[in-house]
């Protein structure tokens, strides 16, 4: 479906896109890397993939391997010196797959020069007539683009993603997101499905989005239904036929009470620090906000891994006992880059 949407060309002169809306743990991550694959061998052998975190490179990786594309390689934007990607001091890297992040984007040289941000290096080397796989993986974090009330713009996925529109006009892009089409204020990235502008009923996406939010939730569903039937959307679950859920509530030990407590004395004295670091040192805004963005994310990763703690001993005990061992049980991570847990075990997990 992906590569017959691509053969196709919007009425502004735009390749079509397409959307991969598949449910969690369909496999959207191998359908990309087929599309890659696909154009790979037919003689387009350099790829982007954008996706929210560094860890899921190697999902990447994996996926790929897995479709036999194992001689593809993906190199990580944000390893490369500043400069041009294929240059011999980042490797000469001339084809595969570059993969970045939204956030990394905005990435800049200190020391100037041509190419001293990493949109730059990036889209020198696609060149001028690129017309490979760009693929936004988790698209729906660029859902702010198009702001509306209280939201506030995400310039720096906007800066891509226009960037992008304005610079090339012939990629294959594919979005992917398991809630791509669930609410229509969140497409308004997604310029590339032709649903609004030139040639189409809405001249601008505030055209749509007004026609859409009108007619409530049957008019996003018909939207979706005509997507589909155009070619331009897929959107595949998982089979819950026989599946019965329970929820099993874990009594907290005490000595994860105040392992907990303690972690939060632990965070409270780091903010304190940090806040007597950036007023010794005079940090500039731009500076504070980088800083502070990436305290506050590390903050909420290690709290988010120890209530994940909490509940491993408790789901161990779940799983089958010695006496069951032709029993299967199967644990679902809670959260994305499970290939390089995987890795880190050195294959131990069975």
């Amino acid at each position: 479906y992906a590569a017959q949407q691509h053969e196709t060309f919007l009425p502004n002169g735009d390749r079509a896109g397409f959307l991969i809306g598949d449910g969690a743990g369909v496999g959207k991550g191998r359908t990309i890397a087929g599309i890659i694959y696909e154009n790979y061998l037919l003689g387009r052998k350099r790829s982007v993939w954008f996706s929210v975190s560094n860890d899921l490179k190697y999902d990447a990786e994996r996926d790929l391997r897995d479709i036999g594309a194992k001689n593809i390689l993906v190199h990580s934007l944000n390893k490369f010196k500043y400069g041009k990607i294929s240059s011999k001091h980042n490797g000469s890297v001339k084809k595969g797959v570059i993969f970045a992040t939204y956030s990394s984007l905005i990435g800049e040289s200190q020391s100037g020069g041509k190419y001293k941000t990493r949109l730059k290096q990036l889209l020198h080397w696609c060149g001028d007539d690129f017309d490979g796989v760009i693929v936004f993986d988790e698209c729906h974090k660029a859902k702010n683009l198009c702001p509306v009330g209280s939201s506030k713009p995400n310039e720096d996925r906007a800066w891509l993603f226009w960037s992008c529109r304005i610079n090339f006009q012939r990629p294959r892009v594919v979005y992917a997101s398991a809630t791509g089409a669930s609410e229509p204020r969140n497409m308004a990235y997604m310029n590339r499905l032709g649903i609004w502008g030139e040639g189409t009923p809405f001249r601008e996406f505030s055209d749509f989005i007004q026609a859409v939010e009108r007619r409530g939730v049957g008019a996003m569903e018909i939207v979706a239904m005509d997507m589909k039937l155009r070619g331009m959307y897929i959107a595949r679950q998982l089979g819950f036929s026989g599946v019965t859920f329970k929820i099993d509530e874990v009594q907290l030990s005490p000595h994860y009470v105040k392992m907990y407590n303690k972690s939060v004395k632990l965070w409270v004295s780091a903010r304190e620090k940090f806040q007597q670091a950036a007023d010794l040192i005079d940090a500039e805004q731009r500076m504070k906000k980088s800083m502070w963005g990436q305290f506050w994310s590390a903050h909420q990763r290690f709290f988010k891994y120890l209530c994940i703690a909490s509940k491993v001993k408790r789901v161990v005990q779940l799983g089958p006992g010695r006496d069951k061992e032709w029993q299967v049980c199967c644990y679902w991570a809670a959260v994305h880059g499970g290939s390089k847990s995987t890795g880190s075990l050195g294959g131990r997990w069975r």
